[in-house]
């Protein structure tokens, strides 16, 4: 997979800040496509390249039969650097230019959301984490043994999270997570409000919210899934 962020030189090496970057991934190009390579182009997203995405779609899809759009939202550096994290969240799109270049799309499977509500992962307080990772970097006896234990009486104590999150029938739609709040805020239960702006765009695209509408304000949602 090899990344593309912008369609000309101008664009693609002020986004790297790379000067020749733009030379040398389309010579790139060429090597893999000369070796009989395959590969895949993936599009990143971001506010200095918006102005030429479609220049971008139709460059990747001259380069490779099998190009991909990378996510379109931007995680914050771990490192909690200022300076860093203000540039990154500077080259954020807006909740609704996320929606229209990734339309929420839920016929696969239409009653994930309404599983998700009842998830006992997302309790009222309750933080929930993946573990297959876990799994693989720690090995399932100290996974059984020493980390779920303890785990298991972790619990969310943000205010804003026990009154939004907690309560908020858009989880299926909604990014937020303990690894994304670490990265926003140096917290596990801290709500991201880029990732809950993103999914209620993506909820009143679906109709399932009005204008003014609120996710954790909302009764009897059931319905509108």
């Amino acid at each position: 997979m090899v990344a593309l962020y912008g369609a000309t030189k101008e664009t693609y090496d002020h986004v790297t800040r790379h000067p020749g970057g733009f030379e040398m991934v389309m010579q790139g190009f060429h090597y893999l496509k000369e070796a009989g390579a395959g590969f895949i182009v993936q599009l990143i997203p971001m506010r200095d390249n918006w102005h030429e995405w479609g220049k971008m779609t139709e460059l990747a899809q001259s380069l490779s039969r099998h190009w991909r759009v990378g996510a379109p939202w931007l995680y914050l550096s771990s490192c909690h650097d200022p300076e860093r994290n203000a540039e990154i969240a500077r080259q954020r799109l807006n909740p609704r230019e996320v929606v229209e270049l990734d339309q929420p799309d839920i016929s696969s499977n239409p009653l994930s959301l309404r599983a998700e509500r009842s998830n006992p992962q997302h309790g009222n307080d309750e933080i929930a984490l993946s573990q297959k990772p876990l799994l693989a970097m720690t090995g399932l006896r100290y996974a059984l043994t020493e980390y779920f234990p303890k785990f298991r009486e972790l619990r969310a104590t943000n205010t804003e999270y026990l009154s939004r999150c907690a309560r908020c029938f858009l989880k299926g739609l909604c990014e937020q997570c303990p690894a994304k709040s670490w990265m926003e805020h140096g917290t596990l239960d801290t709500p991201v409000k880029y990732l809950c702006e993103v999914a209620h765009a993506q909820a009143r695209y679906l109709g399932w919210l009005g204008e003014k509408e609120n996710g954790w304000e909302t009764r009897k949602a059931d319905y509108r899934l």
